[in-house]
């Protein structure tokens, strides 16, 4: 395998050479130190740890920038940084550098990117170097974590952002560093880990007695020697390389022993993720090529699963009441960015899963959300993080899947056998409220937490963005729609053209035509994500506009001209725009799929010898909403609405032209599946189930791919088949009322409790084998995104099956 160094080198060789210059430029080195001195002479062991920090300098250089950065999500960034500008420490530079990660992650500009990372860099380079200094000068400031240990959260957190930038980069070779940067977050964070749940072990007590000294961390800035192979050696830089001498005087090498503490064992092969305990079948034979070997990468701790080291389940139980300002920053920040780690690696969906070869280990999505909840009881940037992370994975993830377990209540005459299961708790089984958290929406905490960050931060859009993602996850479009239209204006540019585009799909999934084509075109003022899909949007919401004129009794036909041109007009700037942006190294899926879909049109058009907005098919508007998952958020008014515009009758082609649209197996087979999600939702399951099998499943795979061919509608179509079995078992009842003999049955005394656990079981089972037609199957242009909803349909069944193995 040839070598990776190249790829993978940046600067800790750099940053090694340079210690000493960085660690005296951070101090404005010496003067601190003779500063703290004055206020606190010496480090008597009767004086507590909390004592001595906050008579340092560091203590107060801690508060004034967790007080500066705060701005941030108070939506005063230009406050924000004028603030941190003033101080220099690493926590300054610390916030400097999240200013502008925020302004990365939420523009996608290629310049803003540039600087995060470039700063980035810089505060990792100072954070190493300070933890140097702190090591020399044996900082006792906490009675719970060694030495230094702030500052490497703070190199935790820069390699945690660089990561998410580099992904983020249009370069193959950076999104790969960006996922080796994954790794190195992983092993600082574990070490972190390793210190609270020794400092929080029961045996051990809360805290170390005054004037003890906590085991030291690593110390990962040691010259990498990058062998070229992703082993344990190939991350050998994580730990030092010195050796020192063990109690009888013999030589032990310290990266041993580091890295047998820190307790990381070797990945091992094991069935792929869909392959769930459903079934009796034993799990396929492992495949032969690298690429299916390396999707099958994961930790094994043992033959029962445990949390990764300090990862306590739960999380609030297990941790004392923290004083120290530097313990409080410390504990929030590292269940901050492990929790969100955990969270990412968790949703990389299964066509990208051979990356996580690199990283070393998969996520533990509940473990991620259990920590990030801890974190979220602290009043500082780490808690806000955190809050924002967490209604971001439930407005966003989980709001966009559909296997979930039932949201409404056991009723108290008849219940849903998942309802019992859901609500059923045994004996010292504590990790319940933590499993339903991750797998279901807790509505409840979800509205305490938004209140409670809209009390901490009044001024600022972005938590009203979540309000209205909150408010659309209950069909309540309208008043999302309301709550993105007022109130005041966005200070971050970033922010507002956030706003824009969750008005845009919120105007489209309410059907508000005007609305939707206003937002989009202004999302083309604010920022450059996709000004193609931009241009498709208020193209499609034109058409929509056209359409209604055509089909109006007293039509204007000047209007209806007028609307058609703009729809053309639209539609034929979105190609020339398309193919901007890239995502490790390919064009964004939305670009492809506008320059098809336009592509598309224009072959048509010039075979039917229509114009280009008559060559439409069904709604490409009700196509995108159904893209983004928008008739989930549907009334049922507006499904009625999205089924009506999804009619044949709607096109404008021509009665030939519709006709040979009605006979083109591509396009009935994307009316069909988009038309089987409203359908479902509308209760009429086996009507769904009936028009995915004769209209899409019918077809050869082969029929629906190809260059003016949509390839997304076949394993939509089998998703849509697993979220219809799964509404199945959702609705076995526990009273036996689920079949048309149902009731004969129960009164001849034949039904029993588990036999309609075993129909319940099976329905699971059929939802399985659905999902994993889709994840077996091969790439298409939508598979990160229905993928991740797959995803979460796994980690549902997962959890189903451990419920019904507890109940």
């Amino acid at each position: 395998m040839s070598k990776l160094s190249s790829w993978f080198r940046s600067t800790p060789a750099a940053v090694s050479a340079d210690s000493s210059a960085g660690g005296s430029k951070g101090t404005k080195g010496s003067k601190g130190s003779k500063g703290d001195a004055t206020r606190l002479s010496i480090q008597d062991d009767d004086v507590d740890a909390e004592t001595r920090f906050r008579a340092t300098k560091k203590a107060a250089e801690l508060e004034d920038a967790l007080a500066a950065v705060s701005l941030v999500m108070n939506d005063d960034i230009e406050g924000a940084t004028e603030a941190l500008a003033k101080g220099d420490s690493p926590f300054h530079m610390l916030g400097l550098a999240l200013t502008c990660f925020m302004r990365a992650v939420m523009g996608f500009e290629k310049d803003v990117m540039a600087e995060a990372s470039a700063k980035l860099a810089e505060c990792e380079a100072r954070a190493w170097a300070e933890l140097k200094a702190a090591q020399k000068k044996d900082e006792r400031h906490s009675d719970i974590y060694a030495p230094g240990t702030e500052y490497t959260l703070l190199a935790a957190e820069t390699q945690l952002m660089s990561a998410v930038v580099s992904v983020l980069h249009e370069s193959l070779t950076e999104a790969l560093k960006g996922f080796y940067k994954l790794r190195k977050a992983y092993l600082t964070l574990d070490a972190i880990a390793q210190a609270e749940r020794k400092a929080f072990s029961p045996t051990s007590g809360s805290t170390s007695a005054p004037g003890s000294v906590p085991a030291p961390l690593f110390n990962p800035v040691e010259d990498d020697p990058m062998p070229g192979s992703f082993d344990e050696s190939e991350f050998a830089d994580m730990f030092p390389k010195t050796v020192s001498g063990n109690k009888n005087g013999d030589a032990v090498d310290v990266l041993d022993e580091k890295r047998a503490a820190a307790e990381i064992p070797e990945a091992q092969p094991v069935p792929t993720q869909s392959q769930l305990p459903l079934t009796d079948a034993p799990p396929p034979s492992s495949p032969s090529t690298l690429e299916k070997d390396l999707s099958q990468l994961r930790l094994q701790e043992g033959e029962k699963s445990r949390p990764l080291a300090g990862t306590n389940v739960n999380a609030n139980a297990a941790t004392p009441a923290l004083t120290n300002p530097l313990d409080i920053f410390i504990h929030s920040g590292a269940n901050m960015c492990y929790g969100l780690l955990h969270i990412l690696i968790s949703m990389v969906p299964p066509a990208m899963s051979r990356l996580l070869s690199i990283i070393g280990f998969q996520g533990d999505r509940s473990r991620g959300v259990s920590m990030l909840w801890s974190a979220t009881r602290f009043h500082n940037i780490n808690g806000a993080a955190s809050g924002l992370v967490l209604l971001a994975y439930y407005n966003g993830l989980l709001g966009t899947a559909d296997i979930l377990p039932p949201i409404s209540p056991p009723s108290l005459s008849s219940s849903s056998i998942l309802d019992q299961i859901l609500s059923a708790r045994c004996d010292g089984d504590t990790s319940h409220d933590t499993e339903t958290d991750v797998v279901g929406i807790p509505r409840e905490k979800c509205a305490a937490l938004l209140a409670e960050m809209r009390r901490r931060y009044p001024e600022s859009r972005i938590w009203r963005i979540e309000e209205a993602r909150g408010l659309a996850q209950e069909c309540r479009l309208r008043d999302a729609i309301e709550t993105l239209t007022t109130g005041p204006a966005a200070k971050m540019r970033q922010v507002a053209a956030l706003n824009a585009f969750e008005l845009a799909l919120d105007a489209m999934f309410a059907q508000d035509w005007p609305l939707m084509r206003d937002s989009a075109l202004r999302c083309l003022e604010l920022n450059d994500w996709s000004h193609s899909l931009y241009y498709y949007l208020a193209g499609c919401a034109e058409l929509e506009r056209y359409r209604d004129a055509v089909h109006e009794a007293e039509a204007d036909e000047d209007e209806t001209r007028r609307r058609k041109t703009r729809v053309e007009e639209l539609w034929r700037k979105a190609p020339t725009v398309a193919g901007r942006k890239k995502f490790m190294a390919k064009p964004m899926p939305f670009d492809m799929f506008v320059q098809r879909k336009i592509d598309k049109f224009e072959a048509r058009a010039k075979e039917l010898g229509v114009s280009l907005a008559d060559a439409a098919g069904p709604s490409p508007a009700l196509e995108m909403a159904a893209l983004w998952c928008g008739p989930k958020r549907m009334d049922a008014e507006e499904l009625r609405r999205m089924r009506v515009g999804l009619a044949w009758e709607r096109c404008t082609a021509g009665e030939e032209g519709v006709r040979r649209m009605k006979e083109n197996p591509d396009e009935k087979a994307v009316r069909a599946a988009n038309l089987a999600g409203v359908l479902r939702l509308e209760g009429k399951l086996e009507e769904a189930r009936s028009l995915l099998k004769d209209e899409v499943l019918c077809y050869d795979r082969s029929l629906l791919k190809g260059a003016l061919r949509d390839d997304y509608s076949w394993p939509l179509a089998h998703y849509e088949l697993g979220v219809i079995a799964w509404a199945e078992a959702c609705a076995v009842q526990v009273d036996g009322a689920t079949g048309a003999d149902s009731q004969s049955e129960k009164s001849n005394g034949e039904t029993s409790e588990a036999k309609l656990r075993a129909c319940c079981l099976a329905k699971a089972r059929e939802a399985q084998e659905h999902l994993d037609v889709v994840v077996r199957g091969e790439a298409f242009l939508f598979d990160a995104r229905i993928g991740m909803r797959v995803q979460t349909g796994l980690e549902t069944l997962r959890w189903f099956q451990a419920r019904m193995e507890a109940s």
